[in-house]
C-alpha cells in the first residue's frame, strides 16, 4: 500500500493506493571506486538511501500510479563522517549503569548509550539524576560494539508518552494536523503510525526546541511560532485511548531541494542565505522557494561554502537544521547546521 497525503482536504487526510512491484527482487549497485573496507577489529558504515521520489511512478499529470521501481543508493561510511554520526535516537530511559543507560525506542528497538567526561546533559541532569521512563534523545557515534557514544543527551520531557512528525496544517487555538512519523509507546490504534493526526495545543504552555537550553527558546518557537513544514514532538500522557499533550519541541530536519540560481547573499564567510525549491511540503508551505540562513558554523559537504554556492547553479541540496516561522511574511525559513550537495 502506498498513503499520500492528500493536502486538499480540511483537514489534510490520507488517501491509499495499491502498489505493484515492477520487479521482486531489487538489485543495488556499489558504487565504483568506493569500496567498503573494514580494518581489523574495526568500523566501518553502510549508508542506504531508499529514494522515495524516484521509486514511485507518476502519469503525465504528476499522480502516483502505483508502480513502484525501488530506486536505493549505497556508499560505505565511517562512524565519525557526516552521514554516519548519529543525529537523533529518541526513547525511554529505561536503566542507568556506571557509563550509561539504556533507550527503548519505537517499536521496542533498545540501545546502549555510553558517556565520558565530555557527554553534555541539558538542565541540570546528568547521568546519576536521569528520570527513569523518561522520553530522551541523543547524538553521538556508533562504536564497534554496536552501542552509541552521546556527544549530547537531551532529556525532553517526563511525560511517557509522545508522537512527532511533519506540520500539514494548524487552525487557531494552536490546533494541529501532523503526519505522525514515531511514537512511544505504540499508541495504536488511536493514533497509528503514517496516518495524519489532529491534535489541540491550546492548553500547551511549554515549548522548547531540540539541544537548546536557555530562556531565549520561547521567543524563538512558541504556539504562535508553528508553521506547515515543521517537524514537532509533542510529549503526552496516554491514558484510555486518550492522548492528551503537556508539551512541544522543534525537531531538527532535513530539507531536500534545487538550489535557486542566483539567489546566494554572501554578508560574510558563510553568514548569509540562499533561496531553495522543491516540490514538497516546504515549498507547499512557503509558496515557492524559500530561504535558508546560514552563519559561521555551518557545515557544508562537497562544496566550499556559501562562495562555492555561487557557481553551483541549479544543484541538488539537503539542508539540515531547524524550520522557524519568518514573523515578517508568515513563511517558512530553514537555519542551516549542515548544507549537503548531492552528487
Amino acid at each position: 500500500m502506498i498513503y499520500a497525503v492528500d493536502m486538499t482536504t480540511t483537514p489534510p487526510s490520507i488517501d491509499p493506493i495499491n502498489g505493484t512491484l515492477t520487479n521482486s527482487t531489487v538489485t543495488v549497485a556499489f558504487p565504483t571506486g568506493a569500496p567498503l573496507t573494514v580494518g581489523s577489529n574495526g568500523l566501518a558504515g553502510l549508508h542506504m538511501d531508499f529514494n522515495l521520489r524516484q521509486s514511485l511512478a507518476v502519469d503525465g499529470n504528476g499522480q502516483i500510479t502505483g508502480s513502484v521501481n525501488p530506486s536505493i543508493d549505497v556508499m560505505a561510511v565511517s562512524a565519525s563522517a557526516e552521514l554516519g554520526e548519529i543525529t537523533e535516537f529518541t526513547g525511554s530511559v529505561l536503566s542507568t549503569s556506571a557509563n550509561g543507560f539504556t533507550l527503548q525506542g519505537p517499536y521496542g528497538f533498545q540501545e546502549v548509550i555510553d558517556v565520558n567526561s565530555q557527554t553534555l546533559f541539558n538542565g541540570t541532569y546528568t547521568l546519576a539524576s536521569l528520570p527513569m521512563n523518561a522520553i530522551a534523545c541523543v547524538e553521538g557515534v556508533v562504536q564497534a560494539d554496536g552501542s552509541i557514544l552521546a556527544s549530547d543527551v537531551e532529556i525532553i520531557t517526563t511525560d511517557q508518552a509522545f508522537i512527532s512528525g511533519r506540520i500539514l496544517a494548524i487552525s487557531p487555538g494552536p490546533v494541529v494536523t501532523m503526519f505522525v512519523g514515531e511514537e512511544l509507546p505504540n499508541l495504536s490504534p488511536n493514533i497509528p503510525v503514517d496516518t495524519v493526526y489532529t491534535v489541540d495545543l491550546s492548553a500547551v504552555t511549554e515549548y522548547d526546541v531540540c539541544f537548546f537550553d536557555n530562556w531565549f527558546t520561547q521567543q524563538l518557537f512558541n504556539g504562535s511560532t508553528l508553521v506547515v513544514g515543521q517537524r514537532i514532538f509533542v510529549g503526552g500522557v496516554e491514558q484510555s485511548g486518550t492522548f492528551t499533550p503537556n508539551m512541544v519541541s522543534l525537531r531538527r530536519q532535513g530539507v531536500i531541494g534545487t538550489l535557486v540560481e542566483n539567489s546566494v547573499s554572501i554578508i560574510g564567510g558563510n553568514v548569509g542565505s540562499f533561496q531553495m525549491q522543491n516540490d514538497l511540503l516546504m515549498s507547499y508551505s512557503a509558496g515557492g522557494p524559500f530561504t535558508v540562513n546560514t552563519g559561521a558554523g555551518t557545515i557544508f559537504e562537497n562544496i566550499n561554502g556559501l562562495a562555492g554556492l555561487q557557481g553551483a547553479g541549479a544543484a541538488n541540496l539537503v539542508a539540515r537544521g531547524l524550520v522557524f516561522k519568518d514573523l515578517n511574511t508568515g513563511k517558512p525559513v530553514v537555519w542551516a547546521h549542515r548544507v549537503r550537495v548531492l552528487q
